[in-house]
């Protein structure tokens, strides 16, 4: 693959690390606490939530969009008073209006929404976590298009883990999540059907004296399971695992990102996986890296055989991005400020073909915005979807709100933005009826 150099994107100076961290969706590293304010702005009485790991998005063939996270209550505006993080899902319909807010409140026990996914009936599958008496489990929520709680299931394993992916296919969820104590870190992946929670298998690993976390999951045709995790400091190792459909691994690779100086744990740090629809022989690693010697953020991209996870080639590209597929193009979205005008953000849309070859870039200059990009994803119409959060100054004092953007790809990459702010009710799911098991 050729390479490219021509990115208007991040800041290039140690300004942009210390104020501009960017938490990047279709799976992101971090714990940059992502506040949504929906309810009342006047008075101050206003809902959190606090997407304290991972804020997720995910959209039906009808346009209507989901997002997850965890939410905290804040009870007067004069002393806010914070509770145990409880599990949150919201609605967005085509029009950009809330339709439903549903809160998973279980009495004593942590929950968290970390990724969402959608099964072809328009039904939500919410994987997250659990937390009782300190030990964490998986939380896997199946919650209906009106917003009813249909099943909730915890997946428990020896060690403490939570969900962090899923994916969905012919009647199954598949799920992997991760967990640390001490020095030591698990990885856990497993399966369970989507009609009523039942677990099909599961499987465990632990790393003795090890930070290793998982990143991101995908699936072929073949229900071959491959997981993304990363480990190390400084120079650190992507690892590409390959499981079959009961836990058993195939084959794994590693791939070492050199003079990379910022530590694990640091939203800086991300990777994915790419399924490259054009192409079903190979796949690609998109890997988010901060380069100690360029004193930059740059995109690498590993080429690899699918049957073996063989290196084939690599492409780099100056600055970090969020990334979207086509049947035929590659987009990159980019968010960041401008040197001389730190007030003005600016967004970044690149198209390229899928040899990287630059097609359209277009710059739009966002005034007075502070803005932290999200997942992206490609509607059915053919447009992209993502989820950002701008500042915006109330009574009360300035506070992150969230935003659905739509980028209209075939009209000029004009872009479209709507704040998220619910005038929807805010109910508790009736789980009366249901116990975890």
């Amino acid at each position: 693959m050729k390479q490219n150099n021509s990115k208007p994107t991040f800041q290039h100076n140690k300004e942009f690390i210390a104020g501009l961290i960017i938490l990047l969706i279709v799976v992101s590293i971090g714990f940059i606490e992502f506040q949504i304010y929906l309810s009342s702005w006047e008075y101050c009485t206003d809902i959190v939530v606090f997407g304290s790991e991972k804020i997720s998005m995910a959209m039906d063939g009808s346009r209507n969009t989901y997002i997850t996270g965890d939410i905290y209550y804040v009870e007067n505006g004069s002393e806010r008073i914070f509770t145990s993080r409880k599990l949150v899902i919201i609605k967005v319909n085509a029009s950009n209006k809330v339709e439903w807010i549903r809160l998973l409140n279980i009495s004593g026990v942590e929950t968290k929404g970390i990724d969402v996914v959608i099964d072809g009936e328009n039904f939500i599958y919410v994987t997250g976590g659990i937390t009782r008496n300190s030990k964490s489990g998986i939380l896997i929520v199946k919650v209906s298009p009106e917003g009813k709680l249909i099943w909730m299931k915890e997946v428990s394993f020896n060690a403490s883990a939570q969900g962090w992916e899923a994916k969905i296919a012919d009647g199954r969820l598949f799920f992997i999540g991760s967990g640390h104590s001490s020095n030591n870190s698990t990885i856990v992946i497993g399966s369970v059907i989507t009609s009523n929670g039942s677990v099909i298998w599961k499987a465990q690993r632990t790393f003795n004296r090890q930070y290793n976390f998982v990143i991101d999951l995908d699936l072929d045709d073949e229900k071959h399971i491959y997981v993304l995790t990363a480990s190390g400091y400084g120079n650190f190792t992507i690892n590409l695992t390959r499981y079959s459909d009961n836990g058993t691994i195939e084959w794994e690779q590693k791939y070492v990102i050199h003079n990379h100086t910022i530590n694990f744990g640091t939203p800086s740090t991300f990777a994915q996986l790419i399924m490259f629809p054009w192409n079903k022989t190979t796949f690609g690693v998109h890997v988010i890296h901060y380069n100690a010697t360029l004193h930059r953020f740059i995109d690498i991209i590993f080429n690899l055989n699918r049957t073996d996870g063989t290196l084939i080639d690599t492409t780099t590209l100056l600055e970090a991005s969020v990334m979207v597929f086509s049947e035929n193009y590659i987009y990159r979205l980019l968010i960041g400020y401008r040197s001389k005008n730190k007030t003005h953000a600016y967004m970044v849309l690149e198209k390229y073909d899928e040899r990287w070859n630059l097609i359209v870039n277009k710059t739009t200059v966002i005034a007075q915005d502070s803005i932290q990009p999200y997942q992206a994803v490609l509607s059915s119409d053919g447009n992209i979807y993502y989820v950002d959060t701008t500042v915006k100054v109330i009574k009360c004092t300035g506070f992150p709100v969230p935003r659905l953007n739509k980028i209209q790809v075939d009209n000029d990459l004009s872009r479209h933005t709507k704040e998220v702010i619910a005038s929807a009710d805010v109910r508790e799911f009736n789980i009366s009826q249901f116990f975890l098991k």
